[in-house]
């Protein structure tokens, strides 16, 4: 068989093979690029504050101390997004919280931690943001009593946290968290404790500020 009619038949049989078009079923809908990394490279400065509750061996037992009852907390987050989904931390913060005995009125602790996170966020250019994170931390708490104060090391060795974040605009959000602590202190006899913190947390997004949601996802930036 000579050879151009070889040809021929072979770029007929090209021409008449059924394509990945033509085999895509209707309900598959039409294959679109991914989305721009709409998070990679940028920096996001968040705040946050709410109720803070340790458990009972949170602190060496003082029978002038008692026990700690529920107080506050204020935290700062600084973020540098890795790509699409993940966002690397250092976060730093205070707890103060007063004793429950009400003879000793300056009887309480004030707690500072610091360490590194990271956080999961499913999506990316949705007005709705939800994200949750694991980090570790160093904490150092100054314990109040009536005559002195006593200092206590320790390290969380778990921070989950869970929340969601509303941005109104590109540049700024606010949502709300949960957090549980889980750490250990009095690292020759180590003594396991646990928090958990609730609150409101504000979010700055500078390199978002040329974001618009309409009506909930980001079309330009």
């Amino acid at each position: 068989m000579p050879v151009k009619r070889i040809c021929a038949i072979s770029l007929v049989l090209l021409a008449s093979a059924p394509t990945l078009a033509d085999e895509r079923e209707p309900e598959d809908g039409i294959a679109r690029p991914d989305a721009e990394d709409l998070r990679h490279g940028d920096l996001l400065l968040s705040v946050s504050g709410g109720v803070w509750a340790p458990s009972a061996p949170f602190t060496p037992a003082f029978q002038e101390l008692g026990s700690l009852d529920v107080g506050g907390t204020a935290h700062g987050h600084l973020g540098f997004g890795l790509g699409r989904y993940l966002v690397l931390g250092i976060d730093g913060g205070f707890a103060m919280v007063p004793s429950t005995d009400t003879a000793c009125a300056a009887c309480g602790a004030t707690s500072i931690d610091v360490g590194p996170s990271l956080a999961f966020h499913p999506t990316q250019g949705f007005a709705l943001d939800p994200w949750v994170s694991y980090g570790m931390a160093y904490r150092h708490t100054i314990i109040s009593l009536d005559s002195t104060s006593v200092n206590a090391h320790a390290l969380d060795l778990m921070r989950l946290a869970i929340g969601a974040d509303y941005y109104p605009v590109g540049l700024f959000g606010f949502g709300p968290y949960v957090e549980v602590d889980v750490g250990i202190r009095d690292f020759d006899a180590p003594v396991s404790y646990a928090t958990v913190h609730a609150g409101l947390r504000v979010t700055i997004y500078p390199f978002q500020a040329g974001t618009s949601f309409t009506p909930g996802v980001a079309t330009s930036r």
